[in-house]
């Protein structure tokens, strides 16, 4: 069973920019500015370490799915040409008819 993300990248992002905010303005207690600033720091770096892993495991995805495209792609047409032993026996016998004539 696939679980759902709990919350997105983007997320993180806006909660850490509301952090920086919040200490900006002066609406901090300046014993919990630090507390404040950390944790907006941390969101900041997991943002970034999110979202590298989410680039990475997209272009993951998508050079899956090319490579199942072009296999299902080479597999259909593998399907309708005629087999190389195939092709040889019937090149074999145009050149034949061909001769006789």
């Amino acid at each position: 069973m696939r679980v759902g993300r709990l919350i997105s990248h983007h997320t993180i992002l806006i909660q850490c920019a509301f952090l920086f905010g919040l200490v900006m303005a002066d609406l901090v207690d300046p014993v919990m500015e630090h507390y404040t600033l950390a944790g907006a720091a941390d969101g900041l770096v997991s943002y970034i370490g999110l979202r590298s892993a989410t680039k990475s495991t997209r272009k993951l995805l998508t050079e899956l799915h090319e490579q199942k495209a072009r296999y299902e792609l080479e597999n259909r047409l593998t399907k309708h040409m005629p087999r190389p032993s195939q092709l040889r026996k019937v090149m074999a016998e145009l050149q034949i008819r061909e001769s006789q004539h």
